[in-house]
């Protein structure tokens, strides 16, 4: 595997949205959910090339372990909060185990 296959880093502001999402109660997240204004196309796109990045199988789910460690790499979470995360992208997406692409959304 060369540099060529590297996974580019997550966005810093990608990173803080989930730290903050993932901190937030149940009826916050439902809430935020509702009302989060539309994002730009390029921000879409933006989130869009990282998933890729990250479905290494192209089968459109990443392994929720993969996600968290990543996000955990790039955007300094500790231990216990990328296992935060990993428990809030488990309830996100029916599954339980792989995040699909409108849950990373």
């Amino acid at each position: 595997v060369g540099a060529e296959s590297q996974a580019p880093p997550l966005d810093a502001e990608v990173l803080e949205g989930m730290r903050n999402f993932s901190r937030s109660n149940a009826l916050r997240r439902a809430v935020m959910r509702a009302i989060t204004p539309v994002a730009t196309a390029a921000q879409v796109a933006t989130w869009a090339d990282q998933f890729e990045a990250l479905d290494t199988d192209g089968d459109g789910k990443v392994p929720i372990k993969d996600l968290s460690r990543c996000i955990a790499a790039h955007g300094g979470l500790s231990s216990a909060e990328a296992d935060e995360l990993s428990r809030v992208l488990a309830e996100a997406d029916s599954d339980g185990e792989l995040v699909s692409y409108s849950a990373f959304l």
